[in-house]
């Protein structure tokens, strides 16, 4: 079933930090959230949940895996130098396994962060949003992170090491 994102936030304002059980019951085309004394009735979103499986790539011909925070870090730095854009080249090179992050401003200037990764499969570039990385970062809880390429213009995948149950896809920013 499908709920809609106003029902849902609403629910989540009434629960708020209070503990305690919660309460749903369903049928075909209504939903009934009860918490305390609040009951909240909703319609269901007609249709079917689309199959988010079937955008998730399933071969990547590269793997990069460096140090989380480190990312976070650079991504910080590059940033700033692409507040119009928000936009991030990963340049990654399997000789030197090391993962470049560069942005360019006209009005601000220049950033290169060179981190060091490893790198297993082809080398190459993707440009993605840096704040979209951030959010993904924010939300793991391991020291390193994989991210996992096609090309340029495939969704990248960032996955928690020796987490395989997080999965954060990306698009890419076309050039």
């Amino acid at each position: 079933m499908i709920l809609p994102s106003k029902t849902v936030l609403e629910f989540s304002r009434i629960i708020g930090n209070q503990t305690g059980e919660a309460e749903m019951a369903f049928t075909d085309t209504q939903a009934l959230l009860k918490f305390n004394n609040t009951e909240i009735i909703s319609r269901l979103v007609d249709g079917q949940y689309p199959d988010y499986k079937q955008i998730i790539p399933a071969n990547f011909s590269t793997k990069i895996i460096t140090n989380k925070l480190s990312l976070a870090s650079a991504l910080k730095t590059t940033g700033i130098f692409s507040q119009s854009t928000n936009s991030v080249k990963f340049d990654y090179q399997a000789e030197k396994q090391t993962l470049l992050l560069v942005t360019e401003s006209q009005e601000l200037g220049k950033s290169d962060v060179d981190l060091p990764a490893q790198v297993e499969g082809r080398s190459g570039t993707v440009i993605l949003n840096y704040r979209y990385i951030l959010d993904c970062l924010a939300n793991i809880g391991s020291e390193k992170v994989q991210i996992k390429i096609i090309d340029d213009s495939s969704p990248s995948l960032f996955v928690p090491e020796g987490q395989e149950d997080y999965l954060y896809l990306v698009m890419p920013i076309k050039s």
